[in-house]
């Protein structure tokens, strides 16, 4: 009888050693569950930064093009200002030409007038 005490003493504390380990085991597992939680709710931050960086981006993007598309029409704008202010200059010229030639002919009609 006294082997039978042994085995159960020493099945008790292989047991109880087992038990220890399973202990150990689920305390690890409860610690790791949060961990994954903790990186599944990283994981849906990061997803909405990326989407939040992406609608960024995209508004960026739309705004260079805006600003792209403004610079060239005053591109445009200048080149038709150039093309107003240098017809003006030829109008002032022509127009100057024809008053020279108005006091040209007013001053060939006096002289005709005079004598």
């Amino acid at each position: 009888m006294s082997d039978y005490k042994e085995f159960d003493t020493k099945t008790i504390s292989i047991l109880n050693s087992v038990l220890a380990v399973v202990a150990d085991l689920q305390t690890q597992c409860g610690k790791l569950e949060r961990e994954v939680t903790r990186i599944s709710q990283l994981e849906r931050k990061l997803d909405l930064m990326v989407t939040r960086i992406e609608n960024v981006e995209q508004k960026c993007e739309i705004v260079f093009n805006r600003n792209k598309m403004i610079e060239e029409k005053g591109e445009q704008m200048g080149t038709v200002v150039h093309k107003i202010i240098d017809r003006c200059k030829e109008n002032m010229s022509k127009i100057s030409l024809l008053e020279e030639a108005e006091n040209v002919k007013e001053n060939t009609f006096d002289m005709k007038m005079r004598q």
